[in-house]
């Protein structure tokens, strides 16, 4: 058998809250072969790590595992049983682990680890041990063990720093080692303490005044080092399969109203105090953290995607507010997530990873995300356009909160006391109430306020305050040459459908849609797309992201084709111009007074160059 690959969690993961290594392994020609079988297998293993006597396996009996090795188990199962042992052979507490079948001889180890380069040399060296025993080599674990636990010491932390950790976390502080100059750091933001793994001086000399006392010298270091201050920052992350910009910029707008200085990451970049640092898509762990170590932040926001989820976990340990948008199909057939269920049990992690004491946002309007909110530990908020929703009520008669609209007010209610916080019109991003998306996206940031403890008058301030121009790329419009031209991000048919939807409160005399789709989306997504594109447009032209996302060029804009056509939309009317900026010409070119053209974007920076170019006059509109 042989490693292929590996993923290293440093945080809560979809396989489980503990840090955790995923082996991708093939077994090559040995799935169905049990070591029972294997000539001499289970005795050598047990004479060369009589560790595994210890673990009680599955059936959680004495010697549980070796009764597994006399009926006959398979060699992801066995491999996984050594990490472990290795593990704990070299005194670290690890005892989380699981083995799956991908297909055939493909399969997957997932395992809890301390130290990271050790914890994945310790699966290297399961491999080796296990592979000398299928071919009957002979294996020198000592020399491979004694290795291993040189690794470890280059790793490890020392006992004081170990037992600062621990007591950090006993008062929730959360802890990041950096790997700069052996850095420890205790908290986020900007009351984060910093201290070297060694002890700078001033906790040596805490720790001589208090050498030879039965004090917790430990716990004594960290109250000193925050010296009764703060020892957090507000966290705030966002998942969802639309509306998670949206509403983590809107969210961010409220704190900066309340007086906060703000790090958010969002598709678009890294912001500080609502200055882009860092331009690009940042929904990643690595984005979260750059936000969590900076000194000048006293709240964090943070859009968190599914890909970043699924490929590293999260970056923090546990967030005040967590919110979940939707869930809806979108990149289904990536990353082993197959189904809807898949999916929301990608997306759950981020209300599974809130404090008891906050809150979890979800809506109460979307059938996916109502399938999970039991997985969840933290209070809910429940918002809903509907203020008859089940879940909703559920939730106000148990005492908690809801936010939902009622007679065109936005309502917040917590048990049976309600209050109207505005008319839905003067939510900024609304279109005066015509967009029922930012509506919703709206009360998810409103919710979320909520659950920080901003104060209502703050909340109804930011929502109103909030427009377009401070959304790029979420419906923004502009008139030229008296031709309404909107800018959208819409990358999947929830998407289309939400924008289309508010268009049709609005007149105009023809409808020209540019229109594309990212090729990581399975053939019927993409085929949907186009079918939706069919039965709202007049004309279309099709266009493609220059990131194919391993298509070949052309065949996201067949499958677009094919769906439009399936629509029997007139076949005339349709026209493939792939390179998205002379797509947008052309439907501009083709656009009469009076008309309005929608493109679905790839990247918005130089469609707006080209309407600013435009000798005619430009009219950008807040769409208040």
């Amino acid at each position: 058998m042989k490693i292929t690959g590996s993923q290293v969690f440093q945080g809560k993961n979809i396989y489980s809250h503990k840090k955790c290594i995923r082996l991708n392994l093939d077994l090559e020609g040995y799935s169905e072969i049990p070591t029972k079988d294997i000539k001499d297998f289970n005795e050598t293993l047990k004479h060369m790590l009589p560790e595994l006597s210890k673990h009680r396996c599955g059936i959680d009996e004495d010697q549980g595992f070796y009764k597994r090795l006399e009926e006959g188990t398979y060699l992801a199962h066995v491999s996984e049983h050594i990490i472990i042992a290795l593990h704990n052979m070299l005194g670290l507490d690890v005892n989380y682990g699981k083995a799956r079948e991908l297909s055939g001889d493909l399969y997957y180890v997932i395992y809890q680890y301390e130290y990271a380069q050790t914890g994945l040399e310790a699966g290297r060296l399961a491999i080796d041990l296990i592979n000398s025993l299928i071919a009957r080599e002979s294996f020198d674990i000592d020399i491979r063990f004694n290795q291993l636990k040189q690794l470890l010491k280059t790793e490890q932390l020392g006992v004081s720093t170990l037992a600062i950790c621990e007591e950090a976390k006993k008062r929730g502080i959360p802890t990041l080692r950096l790997s700069e100059d052996r850095i420890l750091q205790l908290g986020y933001g900007k009351y984060a303490k910093q201290i070297r793994e060694t002890l700078n001086p001033d906790i040596r000399e805490i720790s001589a005044t208090y050498r030879g006392t039965k004090r917790n010298v430990a716990a004594h270091m960290v109250d000193q080092v925050f010296d009764d201050g703060p020892t957090s920052i507000p966290l705030v992350a966002i998942t969802g399969t639309n509306g998670k910009t949206t509403t983590t910029r809107l969210i961010a707008h409220i704190l900066s109203i309340a007086g906060y200085t703000v790090g958010m990451t969002t598709t678009d970049g890294i912001y500080i105090n609502k200055r882009c640092i860092f331009k690009g898509d940042t929904t990643g762990p690595q984005s979260a953290l750059a936000i969590l170590k900076n000194k000048d932040i006293d709240a964090a926001v943070l859009e968190t995607a599914r890909g970043g989820i699924i490929r590293e976990g999260l970056a923090y340990d546990l967030a005040d507010v967590g919110v979940i948008t939707n869930i809806t199909e979108d990149h289904l057939g990536i990353d082993e997530v197959h189904t809807l269920d898949d999916l929301a049990k990608v997306k759950a992690l981020v209300g599974e990873a809130v404090k008891e004491d906050g809150f979890t946002v979800i809506n109460g309007d979307d059938k996916m995300s109502l399938t999970i909110k039991t997985r969840f530990k933290s209070q809910l908020i429940i918002f809903s356009l509907h203020k008859d929703n089940k879940a909703l009520q559920a939730n106000l008669k148990n005492g908690g909160y809801g936010i939902y609209r009622d007679q065109d007010k936005l309502i917040v209610q917590k048990g049976s006391s309600s209050e109207v916080l505005m008319d839905i019109k003067d939510i900024g991003i609304s279109m005066k109430g015509i967009l029922i998306y930012n509506v919703q996206n709206a009360m998810a940031s409103c919710a979320a306020a909520i659950g920080l403890g901003i104060d209502l008058t703050t909340i109804k301030l930011g929502l109103s305050s909030f427009n377009h121009e401070q959304n790029p790329g979420r419906f923004n419009m502009y008139y030229v040459n008296n031709t309404r031209v909107i800018l959208d991000y819409g990358h999947n048919k929830d998407g289309y459908s939400s924008v289309l939807e508010g268009l049709k409160h609005m007149e105009y005399k023809h409808l020209l849609g540019v229109i594309g789709v990212p090729g990581d989306r399975i053939d019927k997504d993409i085929i949907d797309v186009g079918k939706c594109a069919g039965e709202n447009f007049d004309y279309i032209i099709i266009k493609e992201d220059i990131e194919k996302r391993g298509r070949i060029r052309g065949e996201v804009a067949d499958l677009l084709e094919k769906g439009v056509l399936a629509t029997k939309f007139s076949k005339q009317n349709v026209l493939k111009i792939l390179e998205e900026t002379e797509a947008f010409e052309a439907a501009l070119k083709r656009a009469e007074p009076e008309d309005v053209v929608i493109i679905f974007f790839e990247k918005s920076e130089p469609l707006i160059d080209i309407i600013e170019s435009m000798p005619a006059k430009i009219e950008a509109l807040s769409a208040k």
